[in-house]
C-alpha cells in the first residue's frame, strides 16, 4: 500500500460460473501519509497480534507511553463487529488474551482504539 492513498473495497461471493452475489456495501480507508506514519512511530505505540494465523486463541500486546483509554474491537470481512471490549485506562504494557474459538475460520480485523487513534491489524483464524 502507498502512503496517503485512499483504497475502496467491496465483497461479493462467486459460487460457480453461473451464480454470483451482488457486491455488498462499499468500504474505504486511507493510509497514513509518510509524515503521519513517522509521527505514529515516534509516539511509542507498539501493537502485536500472535499467533497469526491463529487456532482461535490470540494474544494482543500493546505498549503505551502514557495512560490511555483502550477499546478492542474485532470485525469480520463484511465489516460486522463480532467482538468489542472496553479495556479502560492502561499505562505501559497491555497483554490481552482472546478466545475466538466461537468464530468461523476466516480473516478478521482487530481494531485497537487508544485516545481517539485507531490501529488495525489483520487476523486469520484457521481452527
Amino acid at each position: 500500500m502507498l502512503p496517503g492513498t485512499t483504497y475502496v473495497w467491496m465483497v461479493g461471493a462467486k459460487c460457480d460460473s453461473a451464480f454470483h452475489s451482488d457486491f455488498f456495501q462499499r468500504y474505504k480507508f486511507t493510509t497514513l501519509s509518510e509524515k503521519e506514519s513517522y509521527a505514529a512511530n515516534l509516539s511509542g505505540f507498539n501493537l502485536s497480534i500472535s499467533p497469526n494465523p491463529s487456532d482461535g486463541k490470540v494474544t494482543i500486546a500493546a505498549t503505551f507511553q502514557q495512560e490511555e483509554s483502550i477499546t478492542i474491537k474485532l470485525f469480520d470481512v463484511m465489516g460486522r463487529e463480532v467482538y468489542a471490549e472496553n479495556i479502560g485506562n492502561v499505562a505501559g504494557t497491555l497483554i490481552k488474551q482472546l478466545d475466538l474459538n466461537n468464530l468461523l475460520p476466516s480473516s478478521y480485523f482487530i481494531q485497537v482504539i487508544h485516545n481517539g487513534q485507531v490501529e488495525i491489524r489483520k487476523l486469520i483464524l484457521l481452527h
